[in-house]
């Protein structure tokens, strides 16, 4: 595998009018991550806060559509843009150790080919990310660690792609780098089965279900959180609504899941698929307040989203905007 590395240069995307005070703010934070670094991001002491009404903004891939997917530079903009939480995916190499890799193979992704599970980190060292156009770029691959460095009092890090039975090699890196307060892990586990595997880890691992709602009677649906928050902890719960349940997110609902202590966590994904068929980030970008609007005032907690500037962009306008820390100096 020899890479030819290219610089490149990510179309920007035509932007609201709204947009204009996020880009000025984002436009004089400090390039590098050791400028703005703090031990605590918003994002962290948000998350454990059952009555925090902060909408925390997710950065699908780590904002896919600006630069590659599950690249330093991708989670840099994530950050800059306004993400609260990054989500990346985690493979694990022939060798054993992890890098950042959506697909079982890096052939849709890099310049090479092959499966992760059969390519070392030297191997995969050598490859480069491409565009979202499919162009070369200069982009490694990050690794596991390289990506939490990158993240450290920042923002927090959705760690996806773990299987159940990987959790615990992943959580003890995460361990080794003092970090498990900005890492979120999460699964399709039963309620006992997700608590069993909890109890051998670290109290601090936090812990997010993934329910299919859709499949599920609303009365059902609140008595299985209520087991997960009681028997994992789990402070954040990510819905999934098919096509056909835009009528079942409700502000009844959400409202009754917050009474619990647990915040709503929505997808803007992939045509609406899931979420209600209420839209996807086409719809977010193009009217904000028609979607994004409509489940910030249902009382979602937390959009996963392809675009997060946008998303941003219009918590600000309502008055949900993150502060950044120049604005937060100045007035010390």
């Amino acid at each position: 595998m020899n890479p030819t590395p290219t610089s490149d240069h990510p179309r920007k995307p035509r932007l609201p009018r709204l947009l204009a005070a996020v880009l000025l703010a984002v436009s004089i934070l400090p390039a590098h991550a050791s400028a703005i670094a703090s031990t605590s991001p918003p994002a962290v002491v948000s998350w454990t806060d059952p009555d925090c009404e902060r909408v925390l903004v997710v950065a699908h891939r780590a904002t896919i559509h600006l630069a590659p997917e599950n690249s330093f530079r991708a989670i840099e903009l994530s950050i800059l843009y306004g993400a609260d939480i990054v989500e990346v995916d985690l493979r694990r190499t022939s060798d054993g150790h992890y890098i950042l890799m959506h697909d079982t193979t890096v052939d849709r992704t890099t310049n090479g080919r092959g499966k992760v599970s059969e390519l070392s980190l030297e191997e995969i060292g050598e490859l480069r990310l491409l565009s979202p156009d499919g162009a070369a770029t200069d982009q490694p691959v990050p690794t596991l660690e390289e990506a939490l460095e990158l993240v450290r009092g920042r923002a927090m890090i959705n760690l996806d792609k773990v299987t159940p039975e990987q959790m615990a090699e992943v959580v003890e890196i995460v361990a080794q780098m003092d970090m498990l307060d900005h890492a979120l892990f999460k699964s399709r586990e039963q309620p006992e089965q997700a608590a069993k595997r909890l109890s051998a880890l670290p109290p601090e691992v936090r812990y997010m279900p993934i329910i299919t709602a859709s499949r599920i009677a609303n009365e059902d649906l609140i008595e299985l959180i209520e087991r997960y928050h009681e028997l994992t902890g789990a402070t954040a719960v990510e819905l999934i609504f098919n096509q056909s349940n835009a009528d079942r997110m409700t502000h009844d609902l959400f409202s009754r899941i917050n009474d619990i202590g647990v915040r709503v966590w929505i997808n803007t994904l992939w045509d609406g698929r899931l979420s209600g068929g209420l839209g996807d980030d086409s719809v977010g970008v193009a009217e904000p307040e028609r979607l994004w609007g409509q489940l910030i005032e249902a009382g979602v907690g937390a959009i996963q989203t392809d675009y997060p500037i946008h998303l941003r962009a219009l918590l600000a306008s309502q008055g949900f905007a993150r502060a950044t820390r120049q604005a937060a100096e100045s007035e010390d």
